[in-house]
Order: structure tokens, then C-alpha cells, then sequence
């Protein structure tokens, strides 16, 4: 299951109408985490199919400490936690997980 990885788990709720716009500011903040950083293993955006305003992103990192710490105190990470404001309602939920089972097809 990754050795030290850690999965974090961050649900973001865009305010009314703006939830494509969360979803393509998500989108490019994906894109900058994956060309300038390295302490990611693995990202994936999810919409919810019944309330597209529930965004979920589903992380892996090589541990809880590059997340908590470097990652977010990145230029990329700040500037978008500033503009934010404009189109997610609130501040996400971020929980942390570490796998113990797996299966897949």
C-alpha cells in the first residue's frame, strides 16, 4: 500500500454556480502541483454525479509532513487558496488516510 504514503482526502464545495469554475481552478492547480513539485505520487479530481458542487480530491503523498508543510506553503498553493474565495464556499475538508487493504481490477 505505498510504504509511507499517506492519502489525503480535500472536499471543496463550490459556491452556487461556479462549480465548473472551481473544477477547471482545480484543474490547473493539478497541472502546477505535477510539474513543480515531487513529493506527490498520485492526484485525482472527482465531481460528484448528483450535487456537482461537492469536489473531491483524493492525493497521494510520500508522507503527511510534504503535504502539511512544503506543498502548502507554495506560491501555487497560497495564490489559490486566495482566489478561492471567489468560487468555493468555505474552507475544504482535508483529512488524512493510510491504506491497510486493497483490491482492484
Amino acid at each position: 500500500m505505498g510504504g509511507g504514503d499517506v492519502t489525503v482526502m480535500i472536499r471543496y464545495i463550490a459556491q452556487a454556480g461556479k462549480a465548473e469554475t472551481a473544477r477547471r481552478e482545480l484543474e490547473a492547480l493539478v497541472k502546477t502541483v505535477v510539474a513543480e513539485e515531487a513529493a506527490w505520487r498520485g492526484i485525482w479530481i472527482h465531481q460528484n454525479t448528483s450535487a456537482p458542487e461537492q469536489l473531491l480530491l483524493i492525493e497521494r503523498w510520500t508522507d503527511e509532513a510534504a503535504y502539511t508543510g512544503p506543498h502548502m506553503q507554495t506560491p501555487h498553493i497560497q495564490d489559490f487558496m486566495r482566489r478561492a474565495r471567489d468560487f468555493i464556499a468555505g474552507p475544504p475538508e482535508i483529512t488524512f488516510w493510510r491504506g491497510v487493504a486493497a483490491a482492484e481490477r
